[in-house]
C-alpha cells in the first residue's frame, strides 16, 4: 500500500530526481483519496512491518502537506515579487530626486 502510494506519486521520477512542487493536483488527489486516507496508512502502523515503508509513508503524507502549503504561499510569492518591483523602481525614483536636489 505505502509503495503503490509512493509510485503513484513519483510517476516516472526517482526519489534522487523527483521535485515535490512539480506534481499535479490530479495525481496528489488521487493519492489523497486512494491512500493517504486510509486509516492503516499511518507511520506508527506501517512502522511495525518495516521501517522502510514508515519513511516512505511519512514521506508520502510530507508531499502531500507541502503541496497544501504550495498552493497557499505562492500567490503570497507572486505578489511580493510584485512588490519588490514597484520598490525598486519606486527607490531609483526616489534616488534620481534626491540627486536633483
Amino acid at each position: 500500500m505505502v509503495m503503490e502510494a509512493v509510485m503513484v506519486l513519483l510517476g516516472q521520477n526517482t526519489l534522487l530526481t523527483y521535485d515535490v512542487s512539480k506534481t499535479s493536483e490530479a495525481t496528489l488527489a488521487k493519492v489523497r483519496k486512494n491512500y493517504l486516507t486510509l486509516p492503516e496508512f499511518e507511520p506508527g502502523d506501517v512502522g511495525k512491518k518495516s521501517l522502510a515503508a514508515k519513511c516512505l509513508c511519512i514521506w508520502a503524507l510530507s508531499v502531500s502537506r507541502f503541496q497544501i502549503v504550495i498552493k497557499k504561499v505562492e500567490p503570497k510569492k507572486k505578489k511580493f515579487e510584485e512588490v519588490q518591483s514597484v520598490l525598486a523602481s519606486s527607490q531609483a525614483e526616489l534616488a534620481q530626486k534626491m540627486a536633483e536636489v
